[in-house]
């Protein structure tokens, strides 16, 4: 039996074969997740990116979970029909085309400029489920508008007036769906903050690195303000 593709077929069903898709942006050398983690390291700033790849203290949650993941795995079942298989998914009963989505990331806006609103929106695109950080630097009301499914996770003051006109603003903007955060009482100690001279806001002592600082700029903290 010929199993050679004719020289005809295009590129993108052939990708099986090895051969990289053909693109002339900046994504042109990323092929996996760990590619991205190694393009961030070169554009951010040492602070920057510390705070966003570390975890609190030794990091040993960070790795346990990691591991935790590592854990699963995909079992093949060979011969089988997979033609009617689905990876779709109902939640609050919306239905998505994937059974996970773009969990809350506060400051992403470090990273690059409007993250928030590029992430749900990305979201969007995919039909998946993603959450506004409370501490966003991009408004709540820009983000619903573009990404009318996003969820907001608010990090709830312990003042129930300060709890009254959050929520209003969340409901007004016309949010609906709230994630709380109940995973630490008091705020995380980050160690490789303090060694990479990280702080919010950004000290000016901060010395930028010229590519993000071209295409980042940074807004003030305070619920997506």
């Amino acid at each position: 039996m010929d199993t050679s593709l004719p020289s005809t077929m295009p590129l993108k069903t052939v990708r099986h074969t090895g051969e990289a898709p053909r693109t002339t942006s900046r994504l042109a050398g990323i092929l996996a997740l760990s590619d991205l983690e190694v393009a961030a390291k070169r554009l951010l700033p040492k602070s920057i990116y510390g705070f966003i790849s570390g975890g609190a203290e030794t990091g040993a949650s960070l790795s346990a979970n990691r591991r935790a993941f590592e854990r699963w795995a995909l079992v093949p079942r060979t011969l089988n029909d997979v033609s009617g298989r689905s990876q779709k998914t109902k939640l609050f009963g919306r239905e998505y085309d994937a059974p996970f989505g773009i969990a809350p990331m506060g400051a992403a806006g470090l990273a690059a400029y409007q993250a928030d609103a590029i992430l749900a929106g990305a979201a969007v695109e995919a039909n998946v489920p993603s959450i506004l950080s409370g501490l966003s630097t991009t408004a709540l009301e820009r983000v619903i508008r573009d990404a009318p499914n996003a969820w907001f996770q608010p990090y709830v003051p312990g003042h129930s007036g300060m709890i009254a006109a959050l929520l209003s603003r969340a409901e007004r903007a016309g949010c609906r769906s709230i994630v709380i955060t109940v995973d630490n009482p008091v705020p995380a100690n980050r160690e490789n903050n303090v060694r990479n001279g990280f702080t919010l806001p950004l000290r000016p002592s901060v010395r930028p690195a010229p590519r993000w600082s071209h295409c980042t700029r940074t807004k003030s903290f305070s619920y997506g303000a």
